[in-house]
């Protein structure tokens, strides 16, 4: 949410966008993420963003159920862009 918060705003881009993620992610104790914003390109006429965080619970755990080793954990935030 905080990654997409930021993106929406004019004049952000997803480098910012995936830094406010990753700062998020490390706060929580997540060491290893995929960010994904689409779209990658953010400019004037973007109107909607998406993030999607996805973190392998294998990747960030010591000890993960076997159910869980190979499943990663998906989120999607989908928000409209402000305009100016």
């Amino acid at each position: 949410y905080e990654c997409a918060r930021l993106c929406i705003v004019p004049g952000a881009n997803a480098d910012d966008g995936r830094t406010a993620a990753r700062q998020v992610l490390q706060t929580s104790g997540v060491g290893t993420s995929t960010i994904q914003i689409t779209p990658a390109d953010l400019t004037a006429d973007t109107e909607t963003v998406s993030v999607t965080v996805s973190v392998r619970f294998g990747d960030n755990s010591i000890f993960t159920p076997s159910f869980l080793s190979g499943a990663p954990f998906v989120k999607t935030c989908e928000l409209e862009r402000e305009k100016l």
